[in-house]
């Protein structure tokens, strides 16, 4: 079976998240995608809401693009890594092919992530959804292991919604409906 495995923040996910789950399961066939939030990634700030709001926004994206939602990072302590997320799905998947999906961002950064050779020995490709214009800092990767999808053509960031959603500006069609509702619902982001 193909596996893929999309990690991030999700505060809040956003239809660039839609979009790079849709292009993962259905460019590369996947038989099933993870949907990975975290608390606090090494790389950023500290969440700005509760984890349990997280998980249940990532839940609401997980059954729109057809996912499934793997809770391991917010039940670890803080931070939580990659390697730890990809050695436990090397653990229960394992003859099976691990897809680890990364966006422009995450990929700028990738070389100074946490046992990045262990990963990349690991994983079987690293599928990137850049932004467009915008792919570079693949020098450092093995190529065998890269797969570049097409980018998104939603161009929109969480840091941004969350100014935006801060100031009452519209975000209609930027964050699903759903997860929308729940952030209304629960004055989230104000």
């Amino acid at each position: 079976m193909k596996i893929g495995i999309f990690g991030g923040s999700f505060d809040p996910p956003h239809m660039g998240h839609f979009w790079v789950c849709r292009n993962a399961i259905e460019g590369y066939v996947l038989d099933k995608l993870f949907i990975v939030p975290n608390t606090v990634s090494p790389f950023k700030k500290e969440k700005t809401v509760e984890k349990y709001h997280t998980w249940y926004m990532t839940d609401i994206l997980a059954h729109e693009v057809g996912g499934i939602i793997d809770d391991q990072e917010m039940l670890r302590p803080e931070p939580s890594y990659t390697w730890d997320t990809i050695l436990n799905f090397r653990g229960r998947f394992p003859n099976d092919d691990l897809y680890l999906i990364v966006g422009q961002d995450c990929l700028n950064e990738i070389t100074g992530w946490y046992r990045i050779d262990d990963i990349l020995a690991t994983i079987d490709k690293i599928i990137v959804i850049p932004r467009i214009g915008e792919i570079n800092h693949v020098n450092d990767l093995p190529r065998e292991k890269l797969k570049i999808a097409k980018p998104s053509f939603v161009q929109i960031s969480s840091t941004e919604l969350r100014l935006r959603l801060k100031k009452g500006k519209i975000i209609t069609g930027l964050i699903p409906d759903k997860v929308l509702n729940y952030i209304h619902n629960n004055h989230l982001y104000l």
